[in-house]
């Protein structure tokens, strides 16, 4: 693993109150810390995400509800996510853990992997 690596900044998100993510979650908190710096992580179901610092990259764990909840919850913050798929779907979610730790390299150094999406904001009324 590469020492540049190590000044990337995460920020780890976790499917709040899951029996299923937070181990999993732990597990990969560990793993980052000892190639990257995270920043800050919501594992212990810290929800405050405004007050979290900048990142170069968020990773969510959980399924699909949790990468839109986080994207809600960032707001106008432009940090890239790097889902993890915990849930049943995975649409938005492109790694399993073993594969994000395969590909982790690769997807911190190659800006190319990074896609533009747009988030809209609508108001219904009847």
């Amino acid at each position: 693993m590469s020492d540049h690596l190590k000044h990337k900044r995460i920020i780890l998100f976790a499917k709040p109150g899951s029996p299923q993510v937070a181990p999993k979650s732990k597990e990969l908190l560990a793993w980052l810390s000892k190639r990257v710096t995270v920043v800050a992580n919501n594992i212990e179901n810290r929800d405050d995400i405004k007050s979290f610092p900048d990142a170069d990259y968020a990773i969510v764990i959980g399924g699909d509800g949790s990468v839109l909840s986080t994207v809600r919850k960032l707001d106008k913050k432009q940090i890239p996510i790097i889902g993890v798929d915990m849930g049943k779907l995975g649409f938005l979610l492109e790694f399993s853990i073993d594969e994000l730790k395969t590909h982790f390299e690769q997807l911190l150094s190659d800006k190319t992997l990074i896609t533009d999406r747009m988030m809209f904001d609508c108001l219904f009324t009847r």
